[in-house]
């Protein structure tokens, strides 16, 4: 991969295809947006592509946003110079037109959470649990509807980050003569550290396990991450699942990333014993500190991550440029992972073995040797106010004293005796078709609450953007 600068973006290229493929990355994603902004990225590509002439390709993750296009020499400058020349003075005229149509739904597309229940994904939850409203931590949850956004506020966005000094671009060949980015200049933002907190198993409202430790950036973290997707797929398919699992990899500072896997059924019965499931994500982590991998593991591994043809290597290397670390293993994490042994391995898991954070569905009993559980902070004092009680179904199904406590600042859940607080300054709601959700944005945490009928009654007290519906 050859590197180069073209007006103060940097290139990165290689000789891959006759047709020419590029990709434009701005290293702005959703821990950019925070949680009252979340869908601003989207936003402004749709505005870009309603203003310029060719189709193209775009997407928005957790820590950039790009623009592809292809074709010959010529249709790709004409596209980027586009592109640039609408970002440099965004026009605003139809954004009302353009925000009403958008469908946010494809954010989570983009985004690769589980399609039919974001809110639910087990890596949304745990980047939630683990940052709260930091950085990737507002992943979790649903886009603010865009026609909240207002002119201003998209104005300064693109100001911000859709800029020469925070953009990248891959080419699948050298740049040629009239090709330009006349992007305006601008400062490469920070991406503020985030602190992780306490590792530990915990309930939350999510569709099946997931699995996260905090890892030291770099081909180490790409090497564990491999080997823990193929002895916790090999482990799921040896006890009779029906699933799938994704393998994650979110930066979370300028050293660390989360690393991890979430599981995702496709079949019912036992397939969907989340216990054993979580039990199989624990135990193979806690295996490769204890059990270096196998040399063919490792190669496994490495030609997983190296998997990308030339041109799918395009925007990762053009990622790699712009941001470090980046959220995919690039090429010279590949070269170094080549050169580290088993036992490298194996040390780097036992070393983050004490970060791990397991999440479970509610209702599910695990017992994961080694690993404390852990929750939200909660008390025994609800104060006055207006009280919500859950529907007989539900008494019935849960057999234990539970209902709501509307107070003037806060939503108080009290279940058994103990007071879990949610200040309406950190509550979100979501409406999911049927389906009512509280979210705390702090503690990263998401309590279903249809049965108490409380959409509407919560919904009004809550700060602007904070009561979402998906469809």
């Amino acid at each position: 991969m050859h590197r180069t600068e073209l007006d103060g973006v940097t290139v990165s290229w290689q000789d891959v295809s006759e047709d020419v493929h590029a990709s434009l990355v701005f290293g702005v994603g959703t821990r950019d947006e925070g949680v009252d902004r979340i869908g601003l990225n989207h936003l402004v590509q749709l505005l870009v592509l309603d203003e310029i002439s060719s189709e193209a390709d775009q997407h928005t993750t957790f820590v950039d946003t790009a623009f592809t296009a292809s074709g010959t020499p010529g249709e790709v400058a004409a596209h980027l110079a586009e592109c640039c020349a609408v970002l440099a003075d965004l026009p605003l005229d139809r954004l009302d037109e353009i925000a009403a149509q958008a469908d946010p739904g494809d954010l989570v597309v983009s985004l690769g959470l589980e399609l039919g229940d974001s809110c639910r994904d087990p890596w949304g939850s745990l980047l939630a649990r683990r940052l709260g409203t930091a950085g990737a931590g507002v992943a979790r949850w649903p886009a603010v509807p865009y026609a909240a956004f207002t002119a201003d506020e998209v104005r300064a966005h693109a100001a911000r980050f859709f800029h020469a000094g925070n953009a990248a671009l891959g080419l699948s060949r050298a740049p040629w003569p009239g090709l330009e980015i006349p992007l305006p200049p601008g400062p490469r933002p920070d991406h503020d550290a985030v602190a992780a907190r306490t590792a530990g198993w915990y309930h939350d409202e999510v569709v099946a396990p997931g699995i996260a430790v905090t890892a030291a950036a770099g081909p180490l973290a790409m090497l564990v991450l491999g080997v823990l997707r193929i002895r916790v797929n090999d482990a799921l398919d040896e006890a009779g699942f029906d699933c799938w699992t994704n393998e994650w990899s979110t930066p979370v500072s300028a050293s660390t990333l989360e690393i991890g896997l979430g599981v995702h059924y496709s079949g019912k019965g036992r397939t969907r014993d989340s216990a054993l499931a979580a039990a199989i994500l624990w135990e193979q982590l806690r295996g490769i500190a204890t059990t270096p991998p196998t040399p063919d593991e490792l190669d496994e591994a490495i030609d997983w991550m190296a998997a990308e043809d030339g041109i799918g290597l395009l925007p990762i290397e053009a990622k790699a440029s712009l941001l470090s670390p980046s959220d995919e293993f690039g090429a010279d994490d590949i070269a170094a992972a080549r050169g580290l042994t088993p036992h490298d391995v194996s040390g780097a898991a036992a070393s983050w073995l004490g970060s791990a954070l397991v999440v479970v569905p509610t209702g599910t009993e695990v017992d994961l040797a080694g690993l404390a559980r852990i929750g939200c902070p909660v008390g025994t004092f609800a104060p006055q106010g207006k009280v919500l009680k859950p529907s007989l179904w539900r008494k019935l199904r849960r057999g234990d004293d539970e209902h709501l406590v509307l107070a003037d600042d806060a939503i108080h859940h009290v279940r058994d005796g103990a007071v879990h607080s949610t200040p309406f300054s950190d509550a979100i709601l979501v409406e999911h078709g049927t389906e009512v959700l509280l979210g705390n944005v702090r503690h990263g945490c998401l309590t279903d609450v249809t049965a108490f009928g409380a959409a509407k009654t919560i919904g009004v007290r809550l700060p602007d953007r904070r009561w979402r519906i998906t469809r």
